[in-house]
């Protein structure tokens, strides 16, 4: 763990060989030489930082696709090496937990979770030092002492044989890490199984430490977005471990409480940094001596630029290895933990602030940037919008007073610890003082604002955007018209809005609406549609404009009676129970992981009697079950363990983590491959997305409907020919499958998608029946899978879709890009073939150049 230590000894400053020249300043002494020198001054073992390097890993295989960051892991765990600790045992403090954030040789984000304690310096450590002491104690008095004390209890026999202390004995310290690395950012609930871990090795178990980590890794399934959720129980703690992942058309996975961010910062402040220097591409530093709260923090201001991805430089765990990204010309965002050392790189930073970067003081709540700071940060507050900049800062206020917090004055501390307040009794109440208690700061909200700013400021976006022409010359800068779009924005806040369509932030945004079908970009849309177009206020403060608000003040608020935009649009997580419980992501208060019935022994209880307690789906061989939430409850396997055996972790008789794993107990065993990729669901292409089916609802409704104007305008064919649109649309939504049946020549699937264009070409022109957006889009994904260049027939889908006033969502435009590129990469085929893969060229039988010819 530790590296032997060269630099033991440090010099003093010259100065003379007398001691009169300082007294004796006379021009006497002018001219002549003067004697200097240099004195050693012995450094202590715990002055000196000893090199770390990984002592063992779980698995030991490096699987394709996540690599083990061996070398950064000491990096990041021990920025300025490993030092020592000489304290009061009685002293030791709390487990400290923080996370970092590296990338993969393909650009992925890989999460660290991290936990670093102190342990008693173990027997073999000491010995190494004695040696490093036996090899200066020619040069250095206290080692020379050392070395003859040692020797003297050796030869007296007076060595102490056994390591056990008492709790006042000073003793030192040194400090070890475990951590957890994933492609998922479960940052809590990695923090709270790195704690349970550690305090499994202070105390005996029923099952081994290997058997919990094996479990994690390769027993524990990846949620499924929007499915049940995955509860691991843990032995040490009254709440299990609780895995969820938000569907996929929701906002993205957020694993932490936004009461730390808003303990440390006051409103104003978290919407000037996130919209005054983030969302414009700004750089900006965070510092703090809590090192948890730094990564928080950077994380949960991060999360809302939804529905924009950071892509600046994002080093939320700064070290001075890599403090040259400091320098880019771009803007940065990073975090830097004070460890309060004088050549600590927060020290340097602050010393030398980064030029046009901000540095954010987590502790006092403070900004301090390079030039004038006063001009600085009135310039970044003042180009937000008033109007919608005031509502959300009151909307953010309001919700944190519902919680009873008040933002930037809260102790920063608290929550901090998450796994050492899970494990307080569950029986135990906090006093009342009198006090109504508060529901907890509702983080779903937090994010549902900031969206609906962003709605607010882009309405209309969509109507501005650049198709891909037949020869794919628009590139992805030019997917979107910017002039165009600002003249429609009004004077107040052009400023901003055009500072923000110019970012690389907004470009990326653009693009992937246009071109990766994201389905988070079709939830934008549809949450701009809604905002814009509903009467209904949404958010905190829309309850208290509506009439039904009344007089009724803020103490009297019920918080559950608002409703959330992103809600309205979100795609609703599976159901897996009949029951009246809403589903975990649907609720407001989805920050609380509130999983489990107070009776639910089956989550509740320890590892070793969960077997026991889980209902009767319960399977031996399979340890999984589920409880009466209808989440999965997964337990590690006690197959192979010794029957009633106790495992206990000691060193010199001390309580020890291990540092190396028995690979015997590990189960399951580790696998010769491993599926190391991200669980990605496609979007939903070729079905109707929810949104869709509300929409042909709705038109079937005004079909069959008797009252309101549209009954005495209303065509007599009205609702058949509604029906013949949907039974075309479902029709047309299997030919993309039916091109991908295997042996199916280039010319078959040509037929038919030709027979499909001429069908929909006769029933829209004949038959007036008007093809749904579901049914231009599987015509679009089939143009890309015939294995022709198709680009003219999508290019006249195009068109036809908007004559039919249908523009596409973020799904369907970005299967016609990808449509379009296939055809433009088909275009340099051989004179031979190119007859054969132009559509307008091939050759067909004379029913199917009819239907062409009428599609034509």
């Amino acid at each position: 763990f530790h590296g032997s230590q060269s630099e033991i000894l440090k010099k003093s400053n010259w100065s003379p060989a007398f001691d009169g020249y300082n007294r004796n300043t006379s021009q006497q002494h002018q001219g002549f030489p003067i004697a200097a020198l240099k004195r050693n001054i012995p450094n202590g073992f715990a002055d000196l930082p000893f090199v770390a390097k990984v002592l063992d890993r779980f698995p030991q295989k490096n699987y394709r696709g996540m690599p083990f960051p061996e070398e950064e892991l000491p990096l990041f765990c021990y920025a300025g090496g490993s030092l020592l600790i000489r304290d009061n045992l009685r002293n030791q403090p709390l487990p400290k937990p923080y996370g970092f954030v590296v990338k993969n040789e393909r650009g992925d984000s890989i999460y660290v979770s991290c936990l670093s304690f102190l342990e008693p310096l173990t027997k073999r450590r000491e010995m190494q030092l004695d040696k490093i002491s036996f090899i200066r104690r020619d040069v250095s008095l206290p080692h020379r002492r050392h070395c003859k004390n040692k020797l003297d209890q050796i030869h007296h026999q007076t060595a102490n044989l056994f390591h056990l202390v008492a709790f006042d004995d000073v003793v030192s310290f040194e400090t070890k890490t475990i951590c957890l690395v994933g492609r998922y950012p479960y940052w809590t609930e990695f923090r709270r199984f790195l704690a349970h871990l550690q305090l499994l090795s202070q105390n005996s178990s029923d099952i081994p430490l290997e058997r919990h980590i094996s479990h994690l890794l390769f027993s524990v399934p990846i949620p499924k977005p929007g499915g049940q959720a995955i509860l691991v129980p843990l032995s040490t703690m009254n709440d299990p471990m609780a895995l969820v992942m938000p569907p996929l058309k929701d906002l993205p996975l957020v694993d932490l409480s936004f009461n730390r961010l808003f303990a440390a910062l006051d409103v104003p402040t978290v919407v000037t940094i996130v919209l005054g220097f983030l969302a414009l591409e700004k750089k900006v530093i965070l510092m703090s001596r809590r090192q948890s709260l730094v990564l928080d923090c950077c994380e949960l201001l991060k999360s809302l630029l939804f529905p924009f991805d950071l892509c600046a430089p994002y080093v939320p765990h700064l070290t001075q290895a890599f403090m040259s990204c400091l320098d880019f010309p771009g803007a940065i965002f990073v975090g830097i933990y004070d460890d309060e050392q004088e050549n600590g790189l927060a020290r340097i930073v602050r010393a030398n602030i980064p030029e046009d970067s901000i540095i954010v003081e987590l502790d006092s709540g403070e900004i301090h940037c390079d030039g004038n700071r006063y001009e600085t940060l009135k310039a970044a507050y003042q180009i937000i919008p008033t109007e919608p900049r005031s509502s959300l800062i009151k909307e953010v206020e309001a919700l944190c007073k519902d919680a009873g917090i008040i933002p930037g004055q809260e102790a920063l501390d608290v929550g901090l610890e998450s796994a050492i307040d899970s494990m307080v009794p569950s029986t135990a109440e906090p006093p009342n003082n009198g006090v109504n208690p508060h529901d907890p700061l509702d983080d779903r909200a937090i994010r549902d604002c900031f969206l609906r700013f962003f709605c607010s400021i882009l309405g209309g976006y969509e109507r501005f955007l650049l198709v891909p022409d037949a020869d794919y010359l628009i590139s992805g800068n030019d997917w979107f018209d910017c002039s165009k779009f600002l003249s429609t924005v009004s004077p107040e806040r052009t400023p901003f809005v055009h500072s923000l369509v110019e970012t690389q932030i907004f470009q990326s945004f653009i693009q992937r609406r246009t071109e990766s079908s994201d389905v988070r970009c079709q939830l934008f849309d549809e949450c701009l549609a809604e905002y814009h177009a509903s009467v209904v206020p949404y958010g905190r403060l829309g309850v208290e404009s509506g009439s039904q608000a009344g007089d009724r003040s803020d103490d009297e608020f019920n918080g559950s009676t608002y409703h959330l935009l992103v809600d309205q649009c979100a795609t609703e997580p599976d159901l897996l129970l009949d029951d009246d419980d809403c589903s975990y992501w649907a609720r407001s208060d989805a920050n609380e992981k509130w999983f489990i019935h107070d009776d639910d022994a089956a989550t509740q209880a320890s590892s070793g009697c969960a077997e026991s307690a889980a209902n009767s789906s319960y399977d031996a061989e399979t340890p999984f079950a589920v409880n009466s939430s209808g989440d999965l409850v997964t337990i590690p396997s006690t197959s192979q363990l010794p029957f009633n055996a106790r495992f206990t972790y000691m060193i010199d008789g001390n309580p020890s983590f291990p540092t190396k794993f028995d690979r015997e107990f590990f189960l399951p065993k580790e696998p010769e491959h491993l599926a190391t990729e991200s669980y990605v669901v496609p979007p939903p292409i070729l079905t109707r997305s929810e949104f869709e089916r509300e929409e042909s609802v709705r038109l079937c409704n005004m079909c069959v409907s008797k009252r309101g104007p549209q009954k005495q305008h209303r065509c007599l064919w009205q609702l058949a020919k509604f029906m013949g649109s949907q039974f075309l649309g479902a029709w047309l939504m299997c030919i993309p499958n039916q091109l991908m049946q295997p042996g199916l020549t280039v010319e078959n699937k040509s037929k038919i998608v030709l027979r499909a264009l001429g069908a929909l070409r006769t029933l829209r022109s004949h038959r007036r029946i008007v093809a749904d957006e579901a049914a231009y889009r599987a015509l679009i994904v089939s143009c890309g899978r015939c294995g022709t260049d198709r680009r003219t027939e999508l290019m006249k889908l195009y068109g036809l879709m908007r004559a039919d006033n249908i523009f596409p969502n973020a799904v369907t435009l970005g299967q016609y890009t990808r449509a379009i590129a296939e055809g433009f990469s088909k275009r340099n085929l051989d004179d031979n073939d190119l007859r054969n893969n132009i559509g307008m060229n091939f050759t067909m039988s004379p029913q199917s150049t009819g239907l062409y010819n009428q599609f034509d």
